[in-house]
């Protein structure tokens, strides 16, 4: 089964499970109170839904669940130069005359 043939399951279960509303005169009654048609209908909308939707719903699961495992937190990236330790550079150069001063004697 794919995921298109258990969509057809789901949309064909849906219309067999609500023919009998949709169309009663197709049903007639019989000893049971609906009819055994009637409740045999429904039941088999009822199994072809619910077996295209658990293909489907484990399909998605399962992906969920592989996209979960398959999770790694994120590596924090540090640029290869920052962990070398350097010394600091002076914020301001300290400034010197530019003439050396005399001494007066």
């Amino acid at each position: 089964m794919n995921t298109l043939n258990a969509m057809g399951f789901v949309i064909c279960g849906f219309a067999m499970a609500m023919l009998p509303f949709v169309a009663p005169h197709y049903f007639p009654a019989g000893s049971m109170p609906g009819g055994t048609s009637t409740i045999w209908v429904e039941f088999m909308g009822w199994v072809n839904g619910l077996t295209g939707g658990v293909y489907l719903a484990c399909e998605r699961l399962g992906a969920l669940i592989r996209r979960q495992l398959a999770w790694q937190p994120p590596v924090e990236r540090v640029p290869l130069h920052s962990k070398i330790a350097r010394p600091a550079l002076p914020t301001a150069l300290p400034m010197r005359p530019l003439m050396p001063r005399r001494i007066a004697a």
